[in-house]
């Protein structure tokens, strides 16, 4: 209701959480179930200062001190220019395909990391893009199109892989 789910200039839906009021009614109308909910502080056991096992090891937040970590492992700095590191409790989330990153002229961190080149991203509008191309190639997929929501995220070659959608 106040707006934080929003679509940018890509089409990429994305959260305003300064905005969002942890109602949850973005989640509960997502088609397809990709907006959480976080009703605790996420990752509060790095700020715990008991050890894990007594005389054995350092507790998560002696870990931090101790090497000089300016973040948990689950904090993501790169993201903290747009975005909070780690989200707040009581607000929802979802992924943003990166848009730092695409703000920058990179591709979404998962999409580099993918071992198998599975993951492409690009411009559905220029027919010569390498996403336009595996599309016309393969009998590609979208989840929930009967949504009308205007998916733009395709899945092809699905290798047998049994889905619940």
């Amino acid at each position: 209701p106040t707006g934080a789910m929003h679509k940018d200039k890509r089409g990429l839906t994305l959260q305003n959480n300064d905005e969002c009021i942890g109602c949850k009614k973005c989640m509960n109308a997502c088609p397809y179930g990709v907006i959480s909910f976080n009703a605790a502080t996420p990752h509060r056991r790095w700020q715990d200062d008991s050890e894990l096992v007594a005389n054995g090891t350092v507790s998560p937040l002696m870990l931090l001190k101790r090497t000089g970590a300016k973040a948990t492992p689950n904090e993501n700095p790169e993201r903290g220019d747009t975005y909070p590191m780690i989200r707040p409790k009581r607000t929802t989330e979802k992924c943003t395909f990166c848009d730092h990153r695409l703000d920058k002229g990179l591709n979404p961190a998962c999409v580099d990391a993918c071992p198998s080149e599975a993951r492409v991203i690009g411009d559905l509008d220029d027919p010569q893009s390498k996403v336009s191309q595996l599309i016309k190639l393969h009998k590609p997929m979208q989840l929930k199109p009967e949504a009308g929501t205007g998916p733009r995220v395709f899945y092809i070659r699905s290798f047998g892989v049994k889905t619940a959608y």
